[in-house]
């Protein structure tokens, strides 16, 4: 398993064009949760979530080292794993951004910590152009 490194560098995430553009749509879905209060998204996550109905019903998730193996990528096995056709994913993502932003730790909304971190760029900018709209909307 990796180490958990929290020096500046880390924060700056590459990710493909192809698997920005799915962060940017990713972003674009959360804009519908903007209004609601971390109490009801958290709500909704202890209710629908897939990874708390796991734990709630006594599953146990295998061992890292079991998920990751054969993976380049062993947090994104994680996160299939936990995340794959869970209804709430977006409530989750949206949650988490709110409360720990560049800060997250683990598996969040389907996406890594390294995907995660790109999205709060992407949502943080989302948001500061939504802020200067006029009211009412984007003008189509």
């Amino acid at each position: 398993h990796r180490s958990r490194d929290r020096s500046p560098h880390r924060w700056c995430v590459v990710v493909s064009e192809d698997r920005r553009r799915e962060l940017v749509e990713r972003v674009r879905r959360l804009r519908r949760l903007r209004q609601v209060p971390d109490d009801v998204l958290a709500g909704v996550l202890w209710e629908h979530g897939c990874c708390v109905g796991r734990f709630r019903n006594g599953l146990q998730v295998p061992p890292f080292a079991e998920l990751a193996e054969g993976s380049d990528d062993p947090d994104r096995a994680l996160a299939e794993y936990l995340c794959t056709g869970c209804p709430v994913v977006d409530h989750c993502l949206e949650l988490e951004l709110r409360t720990c932003g560049a800060q997250t730790v683990g598996v969040f909304g389907g996406l890594t910590e390294d995907e995660r971190r790109e999205v709060h760029r992407l949502w943080l900018a989302d948001r500061a152009t939504a802020s200067e709209e006029p009211r009412g909307g984007p003008s189509s």
